[in-house]
C-alpha cells in the first residue's frame, strides 16, 4: 500500500518506516509463522461500514460478523419481531439482513 488518497495524515499514521500498521496484535513463532491474536482498536470495516465491535464471529464471506445480544426482562412484552423492526429502521439494508440471519 502506498498510502491513502489525498490523506497525508492517515498515511503517516498507518505507514511508518515502510511498514503498514494495521492495528492487529500478533507474534511470530519459532518457525516464522505469524499468529494474529487481537486488535488494538475495537473497530472493523464491514462492506464499507465502520462498526464498533460487540462480540464477533468468523465469517467465510466477510471475515468477521458483528453481532449483538438482546436480553429482555422477564416482564417485557418485547418480541423478536419488535427487535427486527427496530434494527431495520436503524441500520442500512445490508446490516439489517445480517441481523435477521443471526437473531435466535
Amino acid at each position: 500500500m502506498q498510502g491513502y488518497f489525498n490523506n497525508v495524515q492517515a498515511t503517516e499514521f498507518t505507514i511508518k518506516q515502510g511498514w503498514l500498521h494495521t492495528g492487529d496484535i500478533g507474534y511470530f513463532d519459532e518457525g516464522g509463522q505469524l499468529f494474529v491474536v487481537d486488535r488494538l482498536k475495537e473497530l472493523i470495516k464491514y462492506k464499507g461500514f465502520q462498526i464498533y465491535l460487540l462480540p464477533r464471529f468468523p465469517d467465510a464471506e466477510a471475515g468477521e460478523v458483528p453481532i449483538a445480544y438482546v436480553i429482555r426482562s422477564p416482564v417485557s412484552s418485547l418480541t423478536e419481531v419488535d427487535v427486527q423492526k427496530f434494527i431495520e429502521k436503524q441500520v442500512e439494508q445490508d446490516l439489517a439482513q445480517l441481523s435477521e440471519k443471526n437473531l435466535a
